[in-house]
């Protein structure tokens, strides 16, 4: 399975179908979207020049007393932990007198400043945890355009786009010839110290200023026109065909994306669903699908995990395959 988008990438794209974003939320949402590319991209390169699936982790947010930090991948090759920070920049920059520069801008924050604060948290989790192991930084650049001027010598390691299968085929000979040490215990650890990954302070809910187009959203082409028949709903603008079953479901998590703080409850989600959506048959796929909280009639709603659809139902693909085989039939 693909990794999943971060939370933030998340909820910056169901508000981008139902509402205007602030000029910050757009970019924000494009350096979202092009940072989640450049983390598919290195996966695919690990896997393919590295593999030892189990001497890789991927996608960790790491707490230490009151420290986080959130961390692209690591990878464990005998007593070294190699820290890769994946960044999907475009342009040119240009590190000198310790400082990183956009053409001839000096950057206000500094590239290395991410995977520095990871890098001293994993050396005191290894520390406290009593692991004798050398964490090494790698920063990496996936995007193949991008231009890079290292002036100076620095503590971490910098690879071009171009440069990271022969590293990673260097370190796969290296796996091979230095075993893993104490690989169930630095697993444990990294464990022990995982939090949950960032969400942002607060969801739609605190938004007076702001409002929401209801309805169920086209996949193909976001548009929310729609024919309802008895087991599927049809866009009027493109054509594309959905049960209606997993139309009302992937809508549901969409709500709860937004709404993240609270719990699902059955009247905004009717008002969430719009002129197509129908309380009995809410009440049906509430009832079928989600998870009640509480008991009877005073029940306080459905658990909220606060997911898109294809990680809400992870590992229930086929069965939501399988209802879209009502759209074949005949009416």
């Amino acid at each position: 399975m693909l990794r999943p988008e971060s939370l933030d990438l998340q909820f910056l794209e169901v508000l981008d179908q139902r509402a205007a974003l602030t000029g910050l939320e757009k970019n924000q949402l494009q350096r979202s979207v092009r940072g989640y590319q450049g983390e598919l991209q290195l996966d695919q390169l690990v896997a393919t020049f590295f593999g030892h699936a189990d001497l890789v982790c991927d996608d960790l947010t790491l707490q230490f007393k009151d420290e986080l930090a959130q961390i692209d991948k690591l990878v464990l090759v005998g007593n070294t932990v190699y820290l890769l920070d994946a960044k999907n920049y475009r342009g040119s920059y240009t590190f000198k007198q310790n400082s990183w520069y956009s053409g001839q801008r000096l950057l206000a924050t500094n590239i290395f400043r991410q995977i520095d604060r990871a890098c001293d948290l994993l050396q005191q989790i290894f520390q406290a945890e009593g692991l004798q192991l050398t964490v090494q930084r790698v920063l990496l650049f996936m995007d193949p355009q991008v231009k890079l001027d290292i002036q100076q010598q620095a503590v971490q390691q910098v690879l071009r786009y171009s440069e990271i299968p022969n590293w990673l085929t260097k370190l796969k000979r290296e796996a091979e010839i230095y075993p893993a040490i104490s690989l169930a215990s630095y697993r444990r650890a990294l464990a022990k110290y995982a939090a949950p990954a960032y969400r942002p302070e607060q969801d739609f809910a605190a938004r007076a200023d702001q409002t929401l187009r209801p309805g169920i959203c086209c996949p193909h082409c976001c548009h929310f026109d729609w024919s309802f028949d008895r087991y599927t709903v049809s866009c009027r603008r493109c054509g594309f065909c959905q049960s209606k079953e997993l139309a009302y479901v992937s809508t549901i998590c969409d709500y709860g994306v937004l709404y993240f703080k609270h719990n699902l409850k059955r009247k905004e989600l009717l008002r969430f669903l719009g002129e197509g959506g129908k309380e009995k048959y809410l009440r049906r796929q509430l009832s079928r699908h989600f998870e009640q909280i509480g008991f009877s009639k005073s029940h306080a709603g459905y658990k909220n995990y606060g997911l898109r659809f294809k990680y809400w139902f992870a590992g229930q693909e086929q069965y939501f395959e399988d209802t879209e085989k009502r759209c074949r039939w005949k009416k």
